[in-house]
């Protein structure tokens, strides 16, 4: 097993484990569905610079006519690290179905790993809790045709996690 920071190790199999001191539920159903997204082809497990990180599947395509970007950007500000989520305007509309569905963080996490990659495995897991805590009516209303992006910050000592359009 490689063991990364936050908790996060990766097992022999390559699957995602989650063994840190939260004891919260959506990390472990997080966990769940980023190693669905892995038997799914679409994600894969690598360590970095002591993280585990969900890197991305080449091999997926994803429509050219979807307005918007997929992917992540972390930067460091005055206030913290500002870590940036995008989703296109045809994985914001499927996350709006899957939230109107009442779909569960591990959907959530394993729609975030299929689109974005190349994220260490904690950042995707705090991203689908804030998805889920916002509800499917606030990104739909950010959502203008390209897509939303999810920013929140870690360590958060000034900021407010945000769903903004694209």
């Amino acid at each position: 097993m490689k063991k990364g920071s936050e908790g996060y190790l990766i097992n022999e199999d390559g699957f995602l484990e989650y063994h840190g001191s939260k004891d919260d539920e959506y990390i472990f159903e997080a966990v769940e569905g980023m190693n669905k997204a892995k038997r799914n082809g679409e994600a894969n497990f690598v360590m970095k610079d002591g993280q585990v990180i969900v890197e991305d599947v080449p091999t997926i395509t994803r429509q050219d006519s979807c307005a918007g970007q997929n992917g992540y950007n972390g930067k460091l500000q005055y206030n913290g690290y500002k870590h940036t989520f995008k989703l296109d305007h045809c994985n914001t509309r499927e996350l709006i179905d899957l939230l109107i569905a009442g779909t569960a963080v591990s959907q959530v996490a394993a729609l975030l790993t299929a689109a974005t990659g190349n994220v260490p495995a904690a950042l995707v897991v705090e991203c689908a809790a804030i998805i889920l805590a916002a509800g499917w009516q606030i990104i739909d209303n950010n959502n203008e045709g390209e897509g939303v992006e999810v920013v929140f910050f870690l360590p958060n000592v000034i900021g407010v996690p945000g769903v903004n359009p694209q």
